[in-house]
């Protein structure tokens, strides 16, 4: 837990976003959007996005078993350091659920809600401000989880999802 927490300080969110490659994951929502559309997998008429809050009350209710884990910690990003969470199919490694989650905690007050085996839930006290912020943000949510863009109805496009998260107060993230 010691080393991954200590290799998460190494990691500066703003290079590995640049390092990362963004088109990969806007082409590779763009492809999804269009195999959907083939198959007659889109909706129309759905929301952009399912309201988050309401997909993890109906999804805790629809289960009525809920597992319940303490940590010796008062930061919600060491949890990941705990559970060694991430490192499969696209998920990143643990050290990056870290130094993204205590990023996001300190700017925009990103508080862990839940945590399964393969997503996490956020509330979020301070969405970003601005358009800009918004965009920024984007960028890093979609390095971080390119699903999301994949998996909602923002079809690949960066500014609806900044959009979204300038009034967003609750984040979902997924890795299948």
């Amino acid at each position: 837990m010691h080393s991954l927490l200590e290799e998460s300080q190494t990691i500066d969110i703003t290079e590995w976003v640049k390092e990362g490659d963004v088109e990969r994951a806007l082409l590779a929502a763009a492809q999804e959007r269009s195999r959907l559309a083939q198959e007659g997998g889109e909706d129309e008429e759905e929301p952009w996005i399912q309201d988050p809050l309401e997909g993890f009350l109906e999804e805790l209710q629809a289960t009525a078993k809920v597992q319940l884990a303490l940590f010796p910690t008062i930061n919600c990003w060491e949890v990941p350091a705990f559970l060694q969470f991430g490192d499969f199919n696209e998920c990143p490694r643990a050290s990056i659920h870290i130094s993204v989650m205590k990023h996001w905690s300190q700017k925009y007050g990103l508080e862990l809600v839940s945590m399964s085996h393969c997503d996490w839930f956020a509330f979020v006290a301070h969405p970003p401000k601005n358009r800009a912020e918004a965009l920024v943000l984007a960028l890093e949510h979609i390095e971080y989880c390119p699903e999301f863009i994949v998996d909602t109805q923002c079809q690949g496009n960066v500014e609806a999802l900044a959009s979204w998260l300038l009034h967003a107060s609750y984040w979902p993230f997924w890795w299948d």
